[in-house]
C-alpha cells in the first residue's frame, strides 16, 4: 500500500508532532537501497548494522529545510524497494503536564513528599482507555461546569441517546439522558455549582492543555449527575443511574453504556447514625456486584465517626471507601476520623483547583479546602487503576466486576502512605498515595500468556489465557435469566435457553390463577364492566391498581367487584360496603358480598401502584365471569385506572368443552352428573341445561350419561 499523501495532508497529520531536523525512519522491502541510491538523494544509513524490526534510520548529509524535508519524504515513500517512510519524531517524556499551575498544586508533587505522587503514577497511567479499548468513568454525583476549559473533552456522553426528542433511545429506562442525569427533573439538565466543579476538577480536570492545572486522571471520563434538592432519595436515585449505566456496559461487553468505576460523594449527613439509613448504606453492596467502587468524604468536623456517626462515610460496605483530609504537612485537617469507618486520608487543604468559568480572562482558579476534595482525589485514583497498562486486569473488569473492584480497593489501602497522624485514627493508617496504588495493582498483573479457560462459552473463560487447563466451567453462569419464568435462577448470568412459562391461566404449580388486565375512566358514581371466560372456584386474588390520574378522590373510592356465572358478586374493594341503593340494575344486591375492604393505605389521593390480596374466598362457577368497577367520589373528575387482578382458581375454560362438560374440566364424569343434579329443576338460563330448552331435567341427565367417561374431544358443542 502506499503511504504517498499530498503535502496538505502531510502537513494536517503532523504540526503537533515535532520531528527530528534531519532524518527519517524506514523500513525497506528486502534489503536496503544500494549506498549509490541513496548517495542521490543525498542520505546515508545511521548504524547500517543497527535496525531494530527491520526499520533503518536515514540522515540527510545536509541542512534540510522544512519544505524539501517534505519532498524527500515523498520521495522516498514512492521509491521502489521501500516499504515505509516516515519523519523520526520527537518523543516527548510523558508523567508531568504543560499546565502552568500544577507546580502551584501541593497535592500533586511536594518537596516534604506528602503528596500523591502523581508526577510518578502519570507515568504508569492517566486514567485513560483500558488495553481492552474502554474509558475509565468517575461519576461526580453533584452538579459541576462542563464548560470550563479544564473539562474539555473530559465529558462522559451518553452516545446510544438522541438528546431532547423525548425518547428513550437506547431503552435504559432514562428519557434523553445524553448529558448526564438529574433525578430530580428527570432530565439531563445539570446545575453548575462552583462547589462541585472543584469536586470534579480534582478528580479529573485535563491535563495537557497548557491551561491551569490537572485533575489525578486527567485523561477519565466524567459522569454529571445531578443530586438535586439533597435529600435521601436522591441519593439513592443518583446511584441508581451510575450503577444502571454500568450494568449495561457489563451485560453488552462495553458495547454500551458506561464504564463507571468509581463514584464521589463531597456531601453526607453529619453525626449520623448508619443505623437510621439502611437504605442507603446497603446501596453501596448493590453498586460493588456491578463493579463500582464509590467513594465519599467524611465531617468537617474533628469528631469520631466511630463514636457519633455520619452518612455515609460510617456504612461498613465494602463497597464504600470513606476519606479524611490531610495538609501539606500531612496532619489531619480539621476532619473526622475513625479507626473502623474512615479508611484512608487524602490532601484536603489549601487545593488550588478549578471554579466557575466566565471568561478566558478569568484564572479561574481558587484555594479550596475540606474533606470534599479529598474524596475526590482517591475517585480520579480508581480510575488511575482502571485505566493502568495491565491487560489481565482489564479483562477481568469486565469478567468478573466485582472482583476486579475489590482488587482495586486493596491495591488503594496496600499502597498508601503510613502516616503517623493517621495511625490508630483510620483504618489503613495512611495517606493515599497514586504511585503506592498503581505499584501494588501493577505488581499482582498477571502474564497475559498464561492457562486458563480458553473456550469462549464457558463461564469462566479467560480472554488472555493461550493454552488450557481444563477448567472450563459450563454450568455455573448458565441457567434461566427470566425472573418471570417458572425456572428463574438469581445466580445465572447468561441464558441457556431453558426458561419455561407456565400455561395461559396457571402458575408454574400447575395451579389455576387466571390473569386480567383492565383500564378505565370513570367519572363520580359510573360504572364500568368487563367480561371473561373461566372456570372452578376463585379462592382469592392479587390485585393492583395503578392510579394514573385521579382528582379529589381516593384510592379506596375505585370500587371493584367480582360477579361469578353463578350471579354471586364478590366487592373487592373499598373501605366499607357499598349502599345496595347504588348498584346498578344488573348486579342483584342481595347477592352482593364484602370481602372485608382494602389496607389504609388506599385511603389517599396519591398517584401509583395500590396492592391488595385475598386468600380465603369461595365462589364457584364456569361460563362468563364478569368484573364491575364503579367510583364513589362524589365530585365530577375522573378517575384514570389499571387494574391488574390475578385469580386463584380460576382456570381458562378448555379447548374443547362441551356441553355435557358441566364444570369446564374437558371429561364428562361425576363431577358433572353432581354439578346438573345440583340445579335439577332449574326454570331459567342455568348450568346443566344441555338441552337448551331453559329447564334442567331428565332429558339432560340422559345425554351426559351417553357421553359419561368421555372426552370432550369426542363431542360437538
Amino acid at each position: 500500500m502506499s503511504l504517498y499523501t499530498t503535502d496538505k495532508q502531510a502537513t494536517e497529520r503532523h504540526p503537533p508532532e515535532k520531528t527530528h531536523p534531519v532524518d527519517f525512519l524506514v523500513q525497506f522491502e528486502s534489503t536496503p537501497l544500494s549506498d549509490s541510491a541513496l548517495r542521490a538523494m543525498e542520505l546515508s544509513v545511521w548504524r547500517p548494522n543497527d535496525a531494530p524490526f527491520g526499520i533503518h534510520r536515514l540522515v540527510a548529509d545536509k541542512e534540510v529545510g522544512d519544505d524539501d524535508k517534505l519532498t524527500l519524504l515523498h520521495q522516498l515513500q514512492r521509491t521502489p524497494g521501500i516499504r515505509s517512510a516516515q519523519f523520526n519524531h520527537v518523543i516527548q517524556r510523558r508523567g508531568w503536564p504543560n499546565d502552568p499551575l500544577v507546580t502551584a498544586q501541593w497535592h500533586h508533587v511536594q518537596n516534604n513528599d506528602v503528596d500523591l505522587d502523581s508526577d510518578s503514577a502519570w507515568s504508569i497511567s492517566t486514567g485513560g482507555v483500558n488495553p481492552l479499548g474502554h474509558h475509565p468513568v468517575i461519576a461526580i454525583i453533584e452538579g459541576f461546569d462542563a464548560d470550563h476549559p479544564e473539562f474539555s473533552g473530559q465529558i462522559e456522553l451518553n452516545e446510544d441517546e438522541v438528546p431532547n426528542n423525548l425518547i428513550d433511545d437506547d431503552g435504559n429506562g432514562y428519557i434523553d439522558d445524553h448529558l448526564g442525569w438529574n433525578p430530580w427533573t428527570q432530565t439531563d439538565i445539570i446545575a453548575q455549582d462552583d462547589h462541585g466543579t472543584a469536586v470534579a476538577g480534582m478528580a479529573g480536570a485535563a491535563s495537557g492543555n497548557a491551561f491551569q492545572g490537572a485533575g489525578l486522571a486527567p485523561e477519565a471520563k466524567l459522569m454529571r449527575i445531578d443530586i438535586g434538592p439533597l435529600t435521601e432519595a436522591d441519593v439513592i436515585a443518583s446511584y441508581a443511574y451510575a450503577r444502571d449505566r454500568r450494568r449495561t456496559f457489563n451485560e453488552t461487553q462495553g458495547e454500551s453504556g458506561a464504564f463507571v468505576v468509581a463514584t464521589n460523594a463531597s456531601w453526607g449527613i453529619d453525626y449520623a447514625n448508619p443505623d437510621d439509613h439502611p437504605l442507603w448504606c446497603a446501596i453501596y453492596d448493590s453498586l460493588l456486584e456491578v463493579g463500582i467502587l464509590n467513594v465519599a468524604a467524611t465531617a468537617n468536623l474533628s469528631i469520631n465517626v466511630d463514636l457519633l456517626g455520619d452518612m455515609p462515610t460510617g456504612c461498613t460496605s465494602l463497597g464504600l471507601l470513606s476519606v479524611t483530609a490531610t495538609d501539606s504537612l500531612d496532619m489531619r485537617s480539621q476532619a473526622a476520623f475513625g479507626a473502623e469507618s474512615i479508611d484512608l486520608g487524602a490532601p484536603g487543604k489549601h487545593l488550588l483547583l478549578p471554579t466557575g468559568w466566565s471568561s478566558p480572562a478569568d484564572s479561574s482558579m481558587s484555594v479550596w479546602s475540606g474533606t470534599s476534595f479529598a474524596s475526590p482525589a482517591v475517585a480520579g485514583g480508581i480510575a488511575l487503576l482502571y485505566g493502568a497498562p495491565c491487560p489481565e486486569f482489564a479483562g477481568q473488569a469486565i469478567s468478573q466486576p466485582q472482583l476486579a473492584a475489590l482488587r482495586v480497593r486493596n491495591a488503594i489501602l496496600a499502597g498508601t502512605d503510613a502516616t503517623e497522624d493517621l495511625m490508630g485514627t483510620t483504618a489503613s493508617g495512611g495517606r493515599f498515595n497514586a504511585l503506592g496504588a498503581l505499584s501494588a495493582l501493577m505488581s499482582e498483573c498477571l502474564d497475559v500468556d498464561t492457562v486458563g479457560c480458553t473456550w469462549a462459552g464457558a463461564c469462566n473463560y479467560n480472554v488472555f489465557a493461550t493454552v488450557d487447563d481444563g477448567s472450563c466451567d459450563l454450568s455455573s453462569c448458565y441457567g434461566c435469566t427470566d425472573p418471570s419464568a417458572c425456572n428463574y435462577s438469581p445466580s445465572a448470568s447468561l441464558n441457556d435457553g431453558s426458561c419455561t412459562s407456565p400455561s395461559s391461566g396457571y402458575d408454574c404449580d400447575g395451579n389455576c390463577q387466571y390473569p386480567t388486565e383492565r383500564a378505565s375512566s370513570l367519572a363520580g358514581g359510573e360504572w364500568d364492566e368487563w367480561t371473561f371466560e373461566a372456570s372452578g372456584t376463585c379462592t382469592g386474588w392479587d390485585l393492583t391498581l395503578y392510579v394514573e390520574n385521579m382528582t379529589g378522590a381516593w384510592a379506596s373510592d375505585q370500587l371493584l367487584f367480582l360477579e361469578s356465572p353463578n350471579g354471586e358478586v364478590v366487592q373487592m374493594t373499598g373501605l366499607s360496603p357499598l349502599n345496595a341503593a347504588n348498584f346498578p340494575s344488573n348486579i342483584a344486591a342481595a347477592n352482593v358480598t364484602f370481602s372485608g375492604g382494602v389496607p389504609l393505605q388506599w385511603a389517599t389521593n396519591s398517584l401509583g401502584n395500590f396492592t391488595s390480596s385475598m386468600t380465603n374466598l369461595a365462589v364457584t362457577g364456569t361460563g362468563t365471569w364478569t368484573l364491575h368497577a364503579t367510583n364513589t367520589w362524589s365530585g365530577e373528575e375522573s378517575s384514570e385506572l389499571q387494574w391488574s387482578l390475578g385469580l386463584s382458581g380460576l382456570c381458562p375454560i378448555p379447548e374443547g368443552t362441551c356441553a355435557l362438560d358441566s364444570n369446564g374440566d374437558g371429561w364428562i364424569g361425576i363431577a358433572d352428573i353432581i354439578a346438573l343434579l345440583s340445579n335439577w329443576g332449574c326454570l331459567e338460563e342455568c348450568p346443566g341445561d344441555i338441552t337448551g330448552d331453559g329447564a334442567v331435567s331428565s332429558a339432560d341427565l340422559t345425554l351426559i350419561l351417553t357421553g359419561f367417561g368421555e372426552s370432550c374431544i369426542y363431542f360437538d358443542e
